[in-house]
């Protein structure tokens, strides 16, 4: 299966990388819609389709339709992405705010339960990708308006280190992007600008910082 990669990313991992220099924007302003929020992200940034399971890559989530019977009863976008095995996993921001996740015991079973790995975040929805190493990476905007990440430490299992700030004042939540096969967020800042923080190098590696796209 293919997925289209239309863009995002950002994280700071406290003993693999290091984390960004908050340099966005000191201009108050207003938080964007959300669907002229994706239109400006998108805007001239080229895409890439990259193969779901080419561990080489990593992958990017997929938006399910809303009603689809398989996203459960959630209050935002719910997000699926399949682990280096084959095995789907979904995310959803939940009605208290924290990030949820469940997934299949095996390829093509019945999800498991929702598990919590809370935090609390603005805006309703996140972003998640597969790094090349195969662990599965999740953002939101937290209630400081900065940008929290929580990963796997092992790929593919319910072992996740904890919620660790990459910094910004964003005031949307982030959308995943790659550049180049390397991972990182996008969200609008305080003047109504695209930021991005990516890595500099596949999986493990430091933070560009919040750039101006």
């Amino acid at each position: 299966m293919k997925t289209t990669v239309s863009m995002l990313f950002a994280f700071c991992i406290v003993s693999i990388v290091g984390c960004a220099t908050d340099t966005s924007p000191s201009t108050p302003s207003s938080t964007a819609d959300s669907a002229e929020m994706q239109a400006l992200l998108e805007d001239g940034a080229a895409s890439e389709t990259l193969e779901a399971g080419d561990a080489n890559q990593g992958a990017a989530s997929e938006a399910l339709e809303a009603g689809d019977a398989n996203q459960g009863a959630a209050f935002s976008t719910v997000w699926r992405i399949a682990n280096c095995d084959g095995r789907l996993e979904q995310f959803r921001v939940s009605t208290s705010n924290a990030i949820e996740y469940r997934r299949q015991p095996s390829v093509g079973a019945a999800y498991g339960a929702w598990t919590s790995l809370g935090g609390q975040f603005r805006y309703g929805n996140l972003a998640v990708f597969r790094n090349s190493d195969c662990r599965i990476e999740v953002f939101g905007t937290g209630l400081s308006n900065a940008v929290f990440t929580r990963w796997q430490s092992v790929p593919g299992r319910d072992s996740w280190l904890g919620w660790a700030s990459i910094g910004g004042f964003l005031i949307s939540a982030p959308i995943w992007q790659t550049r180049n096969a390397v991972w990182g967020v996008c969200a609008f800042g305080r003047d109504n600008g695209k930021w991005c923080n990516m890595h500099t190098q596949p999986s493990a590696s430091p933070w560009t910082g919040w750039f101006k796209a």
